[in-house]
């Protein structure tokens, strides 16, 4: 193969790869549209683990975690082939001023046990499977919340990173605008809330106008304790 030949291989090689990423990216959302709404998520059963580290690196091990321990169950490995809804993390402070290690969080399911419609009904059955007796993973209800929310396409991690690049800033902006500053600092104090629909390859994120006492009563009543 003549020297120009490949160049003109190579040349066509990278310029493929480039359109692959461009894809990529495009698709992420990075180029989207995005505009803040009112939206209501839940009420949820929500099957869920807590974390605490650098949000990163915490909250993706945290979800794998959570996999395996739905997966592990039998119980819950035909559930979750049928009845999984959403996918939602909680991340309650923020890193810009949080030390990297305080950062808490948890990541969990919102399921829809044996085609049941009450929410109480459903967080009871969860309640009985092994890995929630045993404390390693918790079951409590969601209720519904209405947010100021931004969606975005989800097609895994880069539109994760393209969440937290261009609609954090812009819902934290529009909650600033729309309610003040000391009222939305107050709020994303209580925690931003991502939702993922895989199935329908979307995302948002949410800015709860719930307080977190409301949103997980559980776990807010721990917090008291722990104080």
């Amino acid at each position: 193969m003549s020297l120009v030949s490949e160049w003109a291989v190579g040349g066509m090689a990278a310029a493929t790869a480039a359109a692959a990423l461009l894809a990529c990216v495009w698709r992420s959302g990075a180029f989207s549209a995005l505009r803040v709404e009112e939206a209501t998520f839940g009420p949820y059963a929500l099957l869920y683990l807590r974390a605490k580290g650098p949000v990163w690196s915490t909250a993706p091990r945290a979800l794998h975690e959570l996999e395996h321990m739905v997966v592990d169950d039998a119980r819950m490995e035909h559930e979750a082939d049928k009845a999984l809804m959403d996918t939602i993390g909680l991340y309650y402070d923020d890193p810009s001023v949080m030390p990297a290690n305080q950062c808490r969080c948890l990541v969990g399911y919102c399921v829809n046990t044996h085609g049941r419609t009450d929410i109480p009904g459903q967080v009871s059955d969860l309640r009985k499977l092994s890995v929630v007796k045993s404390g390693e993973l918790r079951a409590e209800q969601l209720p519904g919340s209405r947010c100021l929310a931004v969606q975005l396409p989800f097609w895994g991690r880069l539109s994760v990173v393209v969440a937290v690049l261009r609609a954090y800033p812009l819902l934290l902006k529009e909650a600033e605008a729309r309610l003040g500053a000391d009222a939305a600092a107050r709020l994303r104090a209580q925690g931003v809330l991502e939702v993922y629909r895989p199935r329908e390859r979307r995302m948002w994120v949410a800015l709860p106008l719930a307080t977190r006492d409301v949103l997980l009563a559980a776990e807010a009543a721990e917090e008291q304790l722990a104080s």
